[in-house]
This record gives structure tokens, sequence and C-alpha cells, in this order.
């Protein structure tokens, strides 16, 4: 499969399995329980050992913590065993946070503003005093949707037209532009 074709179905949020296999292939459904079995065996050790942070985050983060932001995770990535607050604390950062929510913390994922609205709940502040920062269509309205602020930053598998669709109070290229927009 190529880079298009797994970007589209991370965007689109489709299950490979159902879009890589060929549909006439012999025994398609076996093949396809097979696949996500495997998955679910794998999935975690990959995870552990490929996922991290884009370059700049940390330094961000402490950057935007010694400013006095208090900050918040809202991903939709699955954590079934911890892995993600795992991947935060090997890099050091998990205790900046002061909430971290995955989709299994709230009962409608993005683009619900449930998500957003939680975490300002547990940051203990206004959904109109957060600022969403978001590299997908569905962080932007959800933002949106939970009346906050909303910055679409380029380094994720959407396009630049998708963010700006979405009509974000502005658009980055990487992370590290952040204070620029959040402080000038």
């Amino acid at each position: 499969m190529s880079r298009e074709e797994v970007v589209r179905c991370m965007r689109l949020h489709l299950n490979p399995w159902d879009e890589f296999i060929p549909k006439d292939l012999p025994q398609r459904d076996a093949v396809v329980e097979r696949c996500r079995a495997l998955d679910k065996e794998l999935w975690v050790e990959i995870y552990k050992q490929k996922a991290d942070l884009f370059p700049g985050t940390s330094d961000l983060l402490r950057l935007l913590r010694e400013r006095g932001l208090k900050l918040g995770v809202v991903t939709y990535g699955w954590e079934e065993r911890g892995e993600i607050r795992e991947l935060l604390q090997r890099r050091g950062v998990l205790e900046l946070f002061d909430a971290v929510l995955t989709r299994f913390d709230v009962p409608r994922s993005k683009p619900a503003p449930d998500p957003i609205l939680m975490c300002c709940e547990k940051l203990q502040i206004r959904p109109w005093e957060a600022v969403c920062v978001g590299d997908g269509p569905n962080d932007i309205k959800a933002g949106k949707a939970a009346l906050s602020a909303t910055v679409g930053v380029l380094t994720g598998v959407s396009a630049r037209e998708e963010l700006e669709r979405e009509e974000p109070d502005a658009l980055i290229r990487t992370l590290e532009e952040l204070p620029r927009v959040l402080w000038e």
C-alpha cells in the first residue's frame, strides 16, 4: 500500500484491513480476522518502540508551563495499556499535564465537544479560556463546538486545505510556532 493510501485511511478513520485486503481474496473474512488479532497482539509493543513526540515538543510544553498555562491532552489515540501516558512519562513531560484524556475517557469522541469540555473541567477553566491545538479537522471542530479558540497545526496527516476548511483561529506549520500565536 502506498503512503497516500495509509494517510487516507488515517485521515478518514477507516479500518485498514477492510481497505487494503482485496475484496475478492478467498477466505477474506478469516484473513481480516487474523490481521485484526495480530494487530491487537502487536500494537502496544510497536507503539512503545516507534511512537514519539514531534521535535521540540518537550521544550514547548515546558515553556508553556513556565508561562503559567494549564496543559491537557485530548487524543483520539488508542490506549489499551497506558502506552500514551508511558510515552509522555518516558519523554519527561507527563507531569506537565493536568489532564490526559483518550477516546476511552469520554462518551463521545471528537468532533463532539465532550473531550474538550471534560478537559476544561479537569483544568478548572471555562472552555472559552482554552486554546485547542490539533492537527486534524475533528480537533478544530471539537474546539469550536466547545467555544474554545482553535489552532490547526500541519504536523499530522491532514492537508492544509482540510484544516483551513474548518476555519481555525490560527494555522501553523509546526508546534514551535505556537508561542508566537499565543503571545503576539
